[in-house]
């Protein structure tokens, strides 16, 4: 099982997006979060494998230089987990993961503490051990900084969407309890992506205490993530790419006002 991240810039899945880096990860560098079991729900060990950039042919590399991690693991074939993300100030990925030994059966149902995996450009990884989410999968993880963290996962219970303050005595504050398969923040606002919600604004800006979302992409297209570029390189995301996450991929534009499908596939 794969999941996949672009440290040139804004994290995408799957998609580059455009944005400068102002850390120590190379540049346009792909690296690719994968699990070691494809099979089973069962927990997996995790490796992020680094595909070198050649900026003069526009290639990868062929061969990925690994970086083990070890202190979380994720469910060998759930394919809502995982979602690496670069924060904001390009210093550090960061994901959802399990503080669970390896081969613990049935990962998602089991009791084992849910936890932030921060890397920074070193491929150092600390963990932020959360208390919401038992029994539920911790899907996606977005960051400014390394400290101050948006979650999304699974609704019911204490699941949903949360912000988490690392930066002193850890707190958790629940934004909604919808259900959430990606998050993102673009533009300064932060995203949520489902099957019950498609893609929405949670607030306005990156919320810090309990809001609504508010739709503003709804279709088939939008129910696991969406990678926002700005090609006009006008400081504004105005093109977008969705995935339903199984076989569906739609293009968006932004005018300003209204983000309106412009393409499927």
């Amino acid at each position: 099982m794969k999941r996949f991240a672009f440290v040139s810039c804004a994290v995408a899945i799957c998609v580059v997006v455009a944005g400068p880096v102002r850390a120590a990860f190379t540049g346009g560098n792909l690296v690719i979060l994968t699990t070691a079991s494809g099979t089973g729900d069962a927990a997996s060990a995790l490796t992020l494998n680094e595909f070198s950039y050649n900026s003069a042919t526009g290639t990868f590399g062929t061969t990925p230089t690994a970086h083990s991690i070890t202190g979380l693991t994720l469910d060998g074939t759930n394919d809502h987990e995982g979602l690496l993300h670069l924060s904001t100030n390009g210093s550090y990925l960061v994901f959802g993961g399990y503080q669970a030994a390896v081969n613990t059966p049935s990962l998602i149902a089991s009791a084992s503490p849910r936890a932030i995996g921060v890397v920074d450009s070193n491929w150092n990884l600390t963990t932020t051990t959360i208390s919401d989410y038992t029994g539920l999968a911790l899907r996606s993880v977005v960051s400014t900084d390394g400290k101050h963290f948006w979650t999304g996962g699974n609704q019911g219970g204490d699941g949903g969407q949360y912000y988490i303050d690392a930066s002193g005595a850890l707190t958790q504050t629940l934004l909604t309890s919808g259900d959430a398969r990606g998050n993102r923040i673009n533009d300064g606002q932060l995203w949520g992506f489902s099957s019950t919600t498609s893609g929405s604004l949670v607030g306005a800006g990156l919320p810090t205490s309990a809001v609504s979302q508010t739709s503003a992409m709804n279709s088939p297209f939008v129910k696991s993530d969406v990678v926002f570029l700005d090609l006009d390189h006008n400081g504004t995301s105005e093109t977008a790419y969705s995935t339903d996450g199984k076989n569906l991929l739609g293009k968006w534009h932004f005018d300003g006002t209204t983000w309106t499908q412009t393409g499927s596939w």
